[in-house]
């Protein structure tokens, strides 16, 4: 994966912010860029686009992580936590006055910077621009408050550190980049954040938020001579404080100083290992060789690492390659996981491709396919009104002379043979590279499969020099997005048409009544194992074959299975979709199931199991609801039981896919499509020959108390779980109601358990329904010393629901963050073309969404507290902890 901006990586979901760029016909990514300057410097874009009622606003400060001193590390992360708690222009609450008008905000930190982010419906544009700056400006910055918010940074920074990705990565960072201002994790070390106070905050405010170095990017159902004005009002009247400063990149050949390698042990059941070299910053103009370098590496399965060393050679479960580029430097990382035993024959392997790698062994047809890709992914990001806002404020950051892009782009589109080399040999330098990795611990004395001294030794044995076209017509926007169809095609064929001409992409989802409904518990699984083989081949094709032909078209074709269904999926540019869904009727017609892609299958999905198990969120998400149903198709883990997994047979996938393969099934395509040629397709498919399946309501676990163990980490997860009503259920609009009052920042249970006590970092609600039951439950992850007092609040909590109406404001927050979530959450193409296949599949009107909105809606305080009252009872709650 080729990476342009690295906007986060700490202060969010441990994958970081990606903006991937390619070329394309038209010179734009991001088109009808309106650009404006305060009297200030302060810049401000607008793009005007109205298919969709809500506007993202973003506000991008030049103040992270690499612009503090020492004593200052981890200032700009905890500043932005700071924020939350109140401006001297709003007083506390800005988060509380934007949930209320049903949106969302947030803020995230980054090496170069820190992003004040609102997203809400576009009636309530001007909050969201004065969220912003209320966050930005005047932070009230409360002895007390730094107290608490203190904890809670040092709380995540434990629960970031369980992560290796995120280790490795940090220690990746800190011996690439020694020396330079990006050698430290964004969140920062203990020891400054202990000694930071609000005089040293307000200081550093001082000397990093200068309007001129900052930029609000606005972004939706707006119009731009009215957010120009408003701009103007809100931010007009801040000075500059300081003189603008240039800093240099840093030059990769000074942070050159031979071989580094690390090797840690820890309580990690997998091996994680890194190769990384240092790159200069963001200006440079080789750098775009150096993102279409990457993506020949690894950009997808036909490219050189994963063909060579996970499909062909089986030696690691995922490797990637990244070019990720900061300011004023940056890295080139190739980083995999694998198991333990193969890491020391995994780094002879890279290494020895390092050492031989040249331009000219990639083909002319390699190029133009790895460029086709980065625009595609480039292009994709744009889908959404808070992407549009994110990238072109992110690329106007890094090069205001790119507005929309189009200098990156043109740049990706001319990347040849000779830059190629121009980067391998200028960076990809055998003194500059560090080796870091991740190992499980030895046990009863036995040797480490890896350590310093035998990485480097495989290194060097075998490297011995060691030593990145998108516009319409609005009118064709509009009617195109509200007009959609379901045709009944007979024999227990439908098909659903959901037309949107925004962007030259179709996608579609062919949803099967059956998945785990299908499979015994005996077998849990093979629905997985099935749909993952399903794709892989074909009698005409082998998976080589089938990724060649996806690449080419910059195209996806994938299999998914859930309790009810097992679904076939396609997105490709439209341009291609009829090639891709002769794919698809090729893969549903002639699967070949050969008995090397079950092996590697059957190999993946068992490490995929291992890995989400490392964390404790994942292995409780896991483990869930197999603890709560036993039985059943519900019951069914994700990724099924690795012992089952390990005996099925190519035989068992076959038998699976005949079955189910015979059953009534939906195509639910949305996009900009062809309706002749869409309709023709799903007449052509095979019709059903098997009924529709039925589910039954499970029957739950007598016992009610599960403890899971997970040693080696420093933060635990409690969850306290009441059963609840199915989505059928006339009880089911306040139990989600009740459920989106209690999410949020200004939800009764952050506003306990995080903002009154400090008792963890995140705290959340759990709601989940079936069609028969469903259940709703309270969350945290914290410190386990902290569970207890936890489990007594969650009590409370319950008790007060049960005595005492929430407030009107409260429920009116609620109400129009479900609003607002109802329209992100159907932004794409394959959100809409997935829930259109399930609806209607499920015997369901594709408005039973807004109906059950609507219903929702409608709850009054009153109806919470009486399924408070109903449910919410401790004496008869699950109760789910992981420990150390």
């Amino acid at each position: 994966m080729s990476i342009r901006f690295l906007k986060r990586f700490y202060t969010g979901a441990l994958a970081a912010f990606l903006l991937l760029a390619g070329g394309t016909d038209t010179v734009q990514a991001v088109s009808g860029i309106q650009t404006f300057r305060l009297q200030n410097g302060l810049t401000v874009l607008v793009k005007e686009d109205s298919r969709f009622p809500l506007v993202a606003v973003r506000l991008f400060v030049k103040a992270g992580s690499a612009w503090e001193k020492p004593e200052e590390a981890g200032m700009s992360h905890l500043l932005e936590h700071m924020v939350f708690k109140g401006s001297k222009t709003s007083g506390p609450g800005v988060d509380k006055t934007v949930e209320n008008a049903g949106g969302s905000m947030n803020a995230y930190t980054s090496y170069d910077l820190t992003t004040y982010l609102t997203d809400l419906p576009a009636a309530r544009w001007k909050e969201a621009m004065t969220a912003v700056r209320d966050l930005a400006f005047d932070p009230l910055l409360k002895q007390a408050d730094l107290d608490a918010e203190r904890e809670v940074v040092l709380a995540e920074k434990k629960q970031r550190g369980d992560s290796p990705m995120t280790r490795l990565f940090q220690t990746t960072m800190a011996h690439v980049l020694k020396g330079t201002p990006y050698q430290n994790p964004v969140i920062g070390t203990e020891e400054a954040l202990r000694g930071i106070t609000p005089d040293m905050m307000r200081d550093y405010i001082k000397r990093r938020y200068d309007p001129r170095d900052m930029v609000l990017s606005v972004a939706g159902d707006v119009q731009a001579a009215a957010v120009l004005d408003e701009a103007r009002q809100l931010f007009g009247g801040y000075a500059n404080r300081n003189i603008l400063k240039l800093e240099p990149s840093v030059d990769p050949a000074s942070l050159a100083h031979g071989l580094v390698v690390d090797v840690q042990s820890g309580p990690w059941n997998k091996a994680f290992v890194s190769l990384a070299f240092p790159l200069p910053g963001m200006k440079d103009g080789l750098l775009p060789a150096a993102d279409v370098l990457s993506h020949l590496l690894s950009g997808d399965d036909t490219a050189l690492l994963p063909r060579t060393l996970r499909i062909e050679k089986q030696m690691v479960d995922a490797v990637d390659a990244s070019s990720m580029s900061f300011e004023r430097a940056g890295i080139f990382l190739i980083i995999a996981q694998l198991d333990a035993d193969k890491a020391q024959p995994y780094l002879r392997e890279i290494a020895s491709r390092l050492a031989s790698l040249k331009a000219s062994e990639f083909t002319d047809a390699q190029m133009a396919r790895a460029k086709l890709n980065l625009e595609d992914n480039y292009l994709r990001g744009l889908e959404t009104i808070p992407n549009i806002a994110e990238t072109m404020g992110s690329e106007y950051f890094y090069d205001p002379a790119s507005v929309g892009g189009e200098r990156w782009l043109a740049s990706v589109r001319g990347v040849d043979r000779a830059q190629l080399q121009q980067v391998i040999d200028q960076w990809l330098r055998p003194d500059a590279l560090t080796v870091a990795a991740l190992v499980p611990q030895s046990k009863d004395g036995a040797k480490a499969v890896l350590d310093d001294a035998s990485a480097r030794a495989a290194v060097t044995a075998a490297w011995p020099a060691v030593g990145a076209k998108a516009k319409a017509a609005k009118d064709e926007e509009k009617s195109g997005a509200l007009k959609p169809e379901v045709l009944n095609l007979g024999e227990g064929r439908t098909l659903v048409l959901l037309p949107d001409r925004s962007l030259p992409y179709v996608s579609a989802t062919l949803a099967f009544s059956g998945g785990e409904l299908l499979a015994g518990d005996d077998e849990e699984g093979l629905v997985a194992l099935t749909a993952s083989v399903l794709t892989t081949g074909t009698a005409k094709r082998t998976l080589q074959d089938i990724n060649l032909y996806l690449s080419e078209r910059a195209a996806g074709v994938s299999a998914g299975t859930s309790a009810k269904q097992f679904s076939l999926r396609m997105d490709a540019p439209t341009r291609f979709a009829p090639e891709v869904f002769a794919l698809m009727k090729e893969i549903l017609e002639d699967p070949a199931f050969r008995e090397e892609d079950v092996a590697r299958e059957k190999r993946e999905q068992i490490a995929s199991v291992v890995s989400r198990e490392e964390s404790a969120t994942g292995l409780m998400s896991r483990r869930l609801r197999h603890f709560l149903f036993q039985k059943g198709a519900y019951a069914h883990r994700s990724g099924g039981d690795p012992a089952l997994v390990a005996d099925f047979t190519r035989e068992d996938t076959v038998r699976f896919w005949q079955e189910q393969a015979r059953r009534p099934w939906v195509l639910s395509v949305a996009g900009d499509f062809d309706r002749a040629q869409v309709e023709a397709f799903a007449r052509s498919l095979p019709s059903p020959s098997a009924p529709l399946l039925r589910s039954s309501a499970p029957e739950w676990n007598r016992e009610r108390t599960l403890e899971l163990k997970l040693p080696g980490r420093d933060q635990a997860v409690y969850l306290m779980l009441f059963p609840t009503a199915g989505t059928d259920d006339r009880d089911r609009a306040a139990l989600r109601l009740l459920s989106e009052c209690l999410s949020g920042f200004t939800g009764m249970l952050y506003q306990e358990l995080r903002e009154k006590q400090s008792l963890g970092y995140s705290v959340f609600p759990v709601d989940w329904a079936s069609r028969e039951t469903g259940f709703l439950g309270f969350g945290i992850v914290a410190s386990p010393e902290n569970l207890e007092k936890a489990r007594a609040s969650f009590k409370t909590i319950a008790k007060e629901l049960q005595e005492k109406d929430l407030p009107a404001e409260t429920i009116a927050r609620a109400k129009a963050v479900a609003e607002a979530d109802y329209y992100k959450s159907r932004q794409s193409r394959a959100a809409r073309a997935g829930e259109g296949a399930s609806l209607i599949l499920s015997g369901r009107s594709l408005e039973h969404a807004m109906r059950k909105l609507e219903e929702m809606k409608a709850v009054d305080a009153a109806q919470m507290r009486t399924v408070a009252r109903t449910y919410l009872d401790p004496a008869r709650a699950y109760e789910v902890r992981v420990t150390p």
